[in-house]
């Protein structure tokens, strides 16, 4: 079995957007939006004189159609930003010049007074549909700056000219009016934001159009007759369903600016020689064609989003280019023509799979922005100093471990970005650098700071975070213009004084680190913020932060704070204060004085009163309480008139019994969140929140709701699951905005659960209005319909469904008394007389949920059911009834019902599950708990065990992975020295002992592992023997023979953990080990772990994954001993990638080995070593169609997901070459789970394939393997992981 994990995220339930803004405000965040404005951007006019403009209303889309409209503002991002400002809407009183006009022709573009347009019959027509406050609408503009030297704006035109614009932008249009292309004045065409799905061949009438802007609309392809569009320089239909373009598209020789980006196209055949700006973001090409290169005029051309394997070489030939970006692609190598790009500025092949940098790339000498981020580089040039007029270098998201000093001769350099890499130190002279503004070497492996940084004068913003820094040297005060800096995450035990000295700083993080006290010296930085300490180990609110009297938002959560000092009063400005998970016995009064307060979080304290001056918070907006030791509801809350969202969730705090009819007064409450409690009625005065907008009350004790919700006319969110409901009021049909709700886990009648399981509000209210009806004659035409419907041929799977006796199904099948045709009425017949002890009422819900359920494999085998069957043979028994009941199906075994999901799309309903829907611990509890021992993994509420996983995937990671791999090759040299020159052994046997020796080498530390020999390996043995359909199936207290080993193995195994856990922490020195992670570690309350969890954890660790290991590697020595070919090469790889002397194994060996790589996955496909992951059904849940009740479980088979016909091309095959293909499981995403998937996938999943591959490189260094006699092992089916029978395999020595 493995050890899964699950990434839920628990809310602290306030939303401090705007105010706790990101540390990583670099410009590259903006950088790709940026990438192509034109570095020769024109000036925009303001004009004071006023154009005639028509904006048509026109009729809307309907409801059904209006739901898919496009509501956000027209994305700037593929247009210019200031080549063509469009404001497209009729607010702006604006005109600009348009592209391509000369500074004599500018005065042919003055604006004409209203009265002085001639809009004709158009104008006419729609006039009336014109507001009439429509004010001017902008022209596009555009011009030659080199024309404009200097100047801030051009001249105002002199010359009249018939200037016409009409503006429909969002206005839910699905067509356009003829009418519009009966005028042939119209320049400028705007039809932005609506549904439109395609253009009339009228177009073609608008022979003086010069811009057509069509963004974000459904057109699917473009009309031929857009070619008579002569004048036409401008052409937008970004974000549409374009597949093609007309053949006709070249015509239009003119175009100048042509956006294309988010469509459906696969190819651009065509060559505009004139064009200058070409956006084909978005779309499907996987090249681009020769006749590219005849765009000699080109200057920007975007390509990112695409399908692009290889650099197009013909963009290197493009003579004028300056920006180009083809980000987000899948680009391994550029090609030596790029140093053709001679006038090059801007250049993003960021998010490809660069492995290196071509030298010739640093010959574009005038390249001032570079981005190669998110790609796999890890060197970089030292012709890089080539790049003299470089301002602008992202390389965060690589592999570099090191920068080159010539980089540093890049002086011009302002922008550094160097995040998420693997540096441990920088660049010595890093001080030449000295116009940098913003550098950010977050989450790399620096452990101290170059004092040079000093050097740094102009820098602005350094983010430092996620690193292993200790000090930060004094020397950087002189870099006094910082205003951001981000050094969280580090291991930074003082506050660093260099910071003191930054009177300019407004942002500071320091989150994350071992700080234990606030230094004076932070009452300098006047002008702070924003400041962040949540994470560290302060025990009090220093009253130094108080004279930080600027402060807006201050963060000291998850610290060790018990008090607040008076002083915390002189804090005006503060607006966010963060003091969950702290120490607080008392609500702090001193707060009350904190008049500019807006946002409050006091959630997890032990806070069990809240003072009656809380009311002084006058414009407190959020209030986070949850999670403390409240007596009763603090109803001095309810004084908070100004109050927005109020959260009072008690999921580990004291439950709340009611809530006082007070909360009336908060008038302003949009959000109430009283989960977790145990309430027992909602109050009568929450129907006075009139602008309740979100109500959750899940997880209560609520057996009726008050009338006066229904008058919640704004509520858009009602969630009460979990609670005693059983009936609904009529009146939420008054709720018409009421979208999101969710009734599950109640006993409802009135509606019926399966009616309110899809949490739609319509059908509910449909049944409310309707319940009288429900009665006995409702049944019987409900029976009649059901019996008119069903053919007589699936009486069978029929009678299934109804879950009637089996022999009652074959009496029914073999009954020559009745006909065919009256089969299903018999049916259901029998299965009334079965329910006579229900009403109508409660047979109608019955009938409706058992129809809804699964297919039923029914069983002549009382109790047992299908378990023969299915333990002879899972496999087969799973797929056939795959084959004839489809991905969804029930039956029973030893009094238990089991419901498989089968194939990619049923399989994730159990990978997206939340635990309080489908529960690990009621299934694996049994099983785990005797031999992990109580208090870890699933003897644990869920909430702890996520916290001890993510304390164990701490442990797991590159930097132990690097150091694991030359202790497992030596291991496995070790053991394998017994075998001698050639034989034939047990592989398996063999196997699973060296798992447990490198295992216990590498996750246990040095310690544990010296004391392993053949009694220790007996206990290991004897606890794993634990592991057994009987210990899953039976109870733990029977005195079976392997029950009492596995206590006993349990026992002594602990007491040698204990010796050592004990010897470890009374030692001062610190190993780099698992066990010296669980040492250190904590859970979020603060608290350490115990020896007992320790140790319980560091034999979960072990023996949850020695199952799948031993097993799997197994596995794959057969599968290389069946094909020898394989075989070969994968020895003829070890050379290729290591070196023909094969030296040691390292860690960037075994990245490299893909051979090898792939022949694993493969077998994990066909032999996985578990074979049914499964779930208790806590809350019914649906899929496929299908409703499953509580108390199913809930089973994946990975196995038979492997062997899908469905998904996988020769399914039973070993086909190691089948992962060179991008989707070889038909993209489907869980048509290949070896370690589970989503939230639940393994955490030693990493570890597994580290372990696994270095065993077998370093075997198939020494041994040839084949099969004996062709033999090739059957599967065990017998143990809970499915081991190969009889795995003995013939072996011999390589000859050097």
């Amino acid at each position: 079995m493995s050890l899964e994990t699950e990434e839920d995220e628990i809310s602290s339930g306030l939303n401090t957007k705007g105010l706790n803004e990101s540390f990583h405000e670099f410009p590259e965040n903006d950088s790709r939006k940026d990438s192509l404005h034109s570095s020769e951007n024109p000036k925009v006019v303001d004009s004071t004189e006023s154009q005639h403009v028509i904006s048509y209303e026109a009729p809307k889309a309907d409801d059904n159609e209006q739901s898919h409209k496009m509501t956000e503002n027209v994305s700037k991002s593929d247009l210019p930003e200031k080549r063509h400002e469009y404001e497209f809407s009729a607010e702006i009183n604006a005109a600009t010049v348009p592209p391509g006009v000369s500074e004599a022709d500018v005065r042919k573009y003055k604006l004409l007074p209203s009265a002085e347009k001639n809009t004709g019959e158009l104008y006419q027509t729609l006039s009336e549909a014109v507001d009439e406050d429509a004010k001017t609408d902008t022209l596009p503009s555009g011009g030659n700056p080199e024309n404009a030297e200097g100047e801030s704006t051009y001249t105002l035109p002199e010359e009249k000219d018939e200037n016409f614009t009409l503006t429909l932008n969002d206005k839910g249009l699905r067509d356009v009016s003829l009418l519009i292309f009966q005028n042939q004045h119209l320049k400028y065409l705007h039809l932005c934001n609506n549904e439109i799905k395609a253009l009339h061949s009228n177009i073609g009438n608008l022979i003086n159009l010069e811009v057509l802007l069509v963004e974000r609309n459904r057109l699917t392809s473009l009309p031929p007759e857009i070619s008579l569009l002569h004048k036409l320089t401008v052409l937008n239909v970004s974000h549409n369903l374009l597949s093609y373009l007309p053949k006709e598209l070249p015509k239009l020789v003119n175009i100048k600016e042509l956006f294309l980006s988010h469509n459906n196209i696969d190819e651009f055949p065509f060559a505009l020689k004139n064009l200058e700006t070409l956006e084909l973001a978005g779309n499907k090409l996987k090249t681009l064609p020769d006749t590219i290169a005849d765009m000699k005029n080109l200057k920007v051309l975007n390509i990112d989003s695409n399908q692009i394997l290889i650099f197009p070489k013909v963009v290197c030939y493009l003579p004028n280019l300056v920006k180009l970006s083809i980000c987000e692609n899948l680009i391994q190598s550029l090609p030596k023509d790029i140093k053709e790009l001679k006038k090059l500025r801007e250049f993003s092949i960021s998010s490809n799979k660069l492995i290196f940098l071509p030298v010739q790339l640093f010959q574009l000498t005038k390249l001032e922005e570079l981005r190669v981020d998110d790609n796999k580089l890890e060197f970089l040039s030292d012709k890089v100093e080539n790049l003299q007029e470089l301002r602008f270098l992202n390389l965060a998201k690589n592999l570099f471990r090191n920068i080159p000093e010539n980089l540093c001769n890049c002086t011009m350099l302002k922008y550094l970005i160097l995040h998420d890499n693997q540096l441990t130190q920088l660049p010595a002279n890093i001080h030449k650098l000295k116009h940098l503004k913003e550098f950010s070497l977050s989450r790399n492996q620096l452990a101290s700071l170059d004092e040079q940084m000093s050097h740094f004068k102009d820098l602005s913003v350094v983010e430092l975070s996620g690193n292993a820094l200790t000090y930060i040297p004094v020397e950087l005060k002189n870099c006094m213009w910082i205003t951001k800096v981000d050094l969280s995450n580090n291991k930074l035990s003082q506050f660093p004084h260099a910071l003191c000295a930054l009177f300019d700083l407004k942002c500071l993080n320091l989150s994350g680190n071992c700080i234990s006290e606030i230094i004076p010296g932070i009452s300098y930085i006047k002008n702070l913020e924003h400041l962040c300490l949540s994470k560290n180990k302060l025990s009090s609110f220093s009253a130094c932060l108080c004279s930080l009297t600027k402060l807006i938002y201050l963060d000291v959560s998850e610290n060790e704070i018990n008090s607040m000092p008076a002083m915390v009063s002189e804090m005006k400005a503060l607006q966010v204060l963060l003091l969950h998970c702290n120490k607080l016995d008392l609500f702090p009064e001193e707060l009350c004085s904190l008049k500019s307060l807006q946002t409050l979080s006091l959630s997890d304290n032990q806070i069990k009163s809240i003072p009656l001056q809380i009311s002084s918070l006058e414009v407190i907006k959020e209030l986070n309480v949850s999670n403390n030791q409240f007596l009763s509801f603090p109803s001095e809350i309810c004084h908070l008139s100004s109050l927005e969202k109020l959260t009072v969730c008690q999921m580990n705090g004291v439950k709340l019994t009611e809530v006082p009819e007070e909360i009336s007064k908060l008038i302003c409450l949009r959000e109430l969140d009283v989960s977790h409690n145990a309430l027992k009625e909602i109050p009568d005065g929450i129907g006075k929140l009139e602008y309740l907008v979100h109500l959750i009350a899940n997880n209560n004790e609520i057996s009726q709701l008050p009338t006066s919700i229904t008058s919640l006319r704004n509520l858009q969110q009602l969630d009460l699951s979990g609670n005693r409901l059983i009936s609904l009021p009529a009146g939420l049909r008054h709720l018409h905005l009421l979208t999101d709700i969710n009734f599950d886990g109640n006993a409802l009648s009135e509606p019926l659960q399966e009616v309110c399981k899809g949490k739609q509000l319509h059908p509910i209210l449909c049944y409310l209005e309707s319940a009288d009806e429900r009665d006995a004659k409702i049944l019987q035409k409900i029976l009649e319909v059901i019996a008119d419907n069903v053919p007589y041929e699936n009486v069978e799977f029929f009678c299934q469904k109804l879950q009637l006796h089996h022999a009652d199904i074959k009496s029914l099948e073999n009954s020559r008394a009745v006909k065919p045709e009256e089969k299903i009425t018999t049916a259901l017949n029998i299965w009334r007389s079965e329910n006579q002890v229900l009403s109508s009422a409660e047979m109608i819900d019955k009938l409706i949920r058992i129809l809804k359920y699964p297919p039923y494999i029914s069983s002549g085998i009382p109790f047992l059911g299908h378990a023969i069957a299915f333990g002879k043979s899972p496999i087969e028994f799973l797929e056939n009834a795959y084959e004839q009941y489809g991905p969804v199906f029930s039956f029973t075994m030893v009094g238990k019902t089991f419901t498989y999901l089968l194939g990619s799309d049923a399989a994730a309903l159990l990978f997206n599950s939340k635990n309080e829907d489908l529960n690990a611990e009621d299934v694996y509890s049994r099983l785990t708990t005797p031999v992990f021992g109580k208090g870890v993994a699933y003897d644990v509420p869920n909430m702890v065990f996520l916290e001890q996983k993510k304390m164990l995937k701490t442990g797991l990671n590159i930097g132990q992975f690097k150091q694991h791999v030359s202790v497992i090759e030596e291991e496995t040299k070790e053991y394998f020295k017994t075998w001698g020159e050639s034989g034939e052994k047990n592989l398996f046997e063999a196997l699973s002992e060296l798992i447990i020796l490198t295992a216990s080498h590498c996750l246990h530390g040095k310690e544990i592992r010296s004391l392993l020999n053949e009694k220790v390996a007996q206990l290991y043995a004897d606890l794993d023997g634990g592991f057994t359909h009987a210990a899953w199936l039976l109870p733990g207290w029977l005195p079976l023979p392997s029950f009492r080993r596995r206590d006993r193995a349990h026992r002594e195994i602990k007491n040698i953990f204990y010796k050592v856990i004990q010897k470890r922490r009374k030692s001062e020195e610190k190993e780099d080990d698992m066990l010296q992670t669980l040492l250190d570690a904590s859970y979020k309350d603060g608290r350490l772990l115990t020896d007992d969890e320790i140790a319980g954890m560091l034999i979960g660790l072990l023996l949850a994954g020695q199952h799948t290991s031993s097993t799997t590697s197994a596995w794959l020595g057969f599968f290389l001993a069946r094909d020898k070919s394989i075989q070969e090469k994968c020895y003829a790889e070890q050379k290729a990638v290591c070196g023909d002397d094969l030296p040691p194994l390292t860690y960037e060996h075994l990245k490299d080995l893909s051979l090898l790589d792939r022949c694993l996955k493969e077998t994990l496909r066909l032999r996985p070593p578990i074979m049914t992951m499964m779930r208790m059904a806590k809350t019914p849940q649906t899929v496929a169609g299908y409703s499953i009740p509580p108390g199913h479980q809930v089973c994946v088979s990975p196995t038979v997901n492997h062997r899908l016909k469905d998904s996988w091309k020769d399914a039973l095959d070993f086909k190691p070459d089948r992962y060179l293909q991008d989707n070889p499981a038909a993209a489907e995403k869980f048509a290949y789970v070896p370690f589970g998937a989503g939230r639940h996938r393994c955490i030693g999943e990493n570890f597994a394939y580290v372990q696994i591959k270095t065993i077998w490189s370093t075997l198939l260094r020494l041994y040839e393997f084949d099969l004996i006699n062709d033999y090739f092992p059957t599967i065990n089916y017998t143990t809970m992981i499915h081991t190969p029978n009889n795995p003995v395999i013939r072996y011999k020595r390589r000859s050097l």
